[in-house]
């Protein structure tokens, strides 16, 4: 008798969040290896699923889906932690509300269960989530694994009562550790790599695609390098095939890159596979939520972009401040910045097509550089993304908090989020951010000369 897995993305608890196009992706490329083991089945659970309890016309939801398949999750406000006194807004936990999930798990009787998980933030999702598996399934065996049992391993081993906390993202490992479960030997697939199951989703028209891992840069806030060593590139020729098939086999409209430096290399990676795109008419439309390294957008690739159908078009700035571009590698200047947008501009791309993210938290940022930083992208002609910034552990702003006593053992990591780290750890209050926000939003609505 085949040995049942399921498969849980986990509910998201905290102050604020929304699905720009979240995918569990690490847990469907571990799902493509098992799939076709016939002594396998698969069960997949979203907690997160949107199109869920859309579907079941929850009353009073107020989940709705924008352009393109982003949206608001359902949310039900629940006690907010002690540790988030100092942050005056309600905490919530996202997601499937709890007895729709619990109708859905008395159909399953897994042997395992996989359990991935988000931000480092989001870890009384983690909880929750866990504490609803352990009451419904009591002997079943957990392994938790995904960013947060990667960058935080101890707080989850000592916070998350799983029977295992994997941490990193190596395929052979992960299945050795499940094949000590199941109790016969897993072998990783050739054919697997690089292609998420994304068979296992509810929605298929607006669907991840990944052509590589890891990033060649080292931001000093960013976690990257820890959750992906080396910056590896797929063959071109594999992302094309994997286009196809979502076009062709499950009619996908819209596919949503997830590289963290996907212009990187862009002679031998993504101008030959737009090129392909183009020349063979597929309908579908890019998005780019993570922002693009501007440093790279030439001319040749600005108008494949454009021909080649890309929606949305994020760039990063972080901000025009040179002391915190130097702690993003230099990955930008205001000068690459406004040449590349000009580049946009002119192969035919929108005010409303391109947003710039800049930074709102930064440590000893203050206002007026936020205000400057906006001001700047507004005189490009682009949309203000303001991002607030949030800690991680492990990285080097984190080591360099730690050292200086800003942080210590009793912080908790729901502190770090990009709601709670700016009110609490710079120098911004909730009036300053709600007006920084306001202005960004009168600028993007305000006229501007073409891109």
């Amino acid at each position: 008798m085949a040995k049942k897995i399921l498969l849980v993305n986990p509910w998201i608890c905290d102050l604020a969040a929304y699905d720009l196009w979240m995918f569990p992706l690490g847990l469907l490329n571990i799902a493509q290896h098992l799939q076709y083991d016939q002594r396998i089945k698969l069960y997949f659970l979203d907690f997160l699923d949107r199109s869920e309890y859309a579907s079941l016309k929850i009353k009073k939801d107020h989940s709705q889906t924008s352009s393109y398949g982003t949206g608001n999750f359902f949310k039900q406000e629940i006690p907010r932690p002690a540790s988030l006194t100092k942050v005056p807004r309600p905490f919530f936990r996202y997601g499937i509300p709890k007895s729709i999930i619990e109708r859905k798990l008395k159909n399953i009787k897994p042997d395992l269960i996989l359990l991935t998980s988000g931000m480092t933030y989001w870890y009384l999702g983690v909880l929750a989530t866990v504490e609803l598996l352990r009451k419904n399934f009591k002997d079943c065996p957990i392994i938790l694994g995904g960013i947060y049992a990667s960058l935080a391993p101890e707080h989850a081993k000592e916070n998350i009562h799983t029977d295992y906390v994997f941490a990193g993202n190596d395929i052979k490992e992960v299945l050795r550790c499940i094949s000590q479960y199941l109790g016969f030997k897993l072998e990783a697939r050739y054919d697997a790599y690089h292609r998420p199951a994304i068979e296992l989703l509810r929605q298929k028209t607006v669907l991840p695609i990944s052509g590589s891992r890891g990033c060649p840069f080292r931001c000093v806030y960013c976690a990257s390098r820890l959750l992906q060593r080396r910056f590896e590139q797929n063959d071109p020729q594999q992302i094309l095939g994997y286009i196809q098939y979502c076009i062709e086999k499950l009619k996908t409209t819209d596919l949503v890159f997830y590289d963290d430096a996907l212009l990187v290399n862009a002679d031998n990676f993504i101008k030959p596979i737009l090129r392909s795109v183009i020349g063979k008419k597929w309908k579908v439309r890019f998005h780019t939520p993570n922002g693009l390294h501007a440093k790279f957008i030439d001319e040749e690739l600005a108008i494949l972009m454009y021909r080649s159908n890309f929606k949305t078009v994020r760039l990063s700035l972080e901000s025009t401040l040179n002391s915190i571009q130097d702690k993003s590698n230099k990955k930008v200047t205001n000068r690459q910045l406004k040449d590349a947008v000009k580049l946009l501009g002119k192969a035919g791309f929108k005010k409303q097509d391109v947003g710039i993210y800049t930074m709102l938290g930064f440590p000893d940022q203050t206002e007026q550089d936020v205000q400057r930083d906006m001001e700047f992208v507004y005189g490009l002609g682009a949309q203000i993304q303001l991002a607030s910034y949030s800690l991680v552990p492990g990285t080097d702003q984190w080591h360099e908090f730690t050292k200086k006593g800003i942080l210590n053992k009793n912080t908790d990591l729901l502190e770090l989020s990009h709601t709670a780290f700016p009110l609490i750890f710079s120098k911004f209050n909730t009036h300053t951010i709600r007006r920084l926000r306001q202005r960004a939003s009168e600028l993007n609505k305000l006229k501007t000369p073409a891109l």
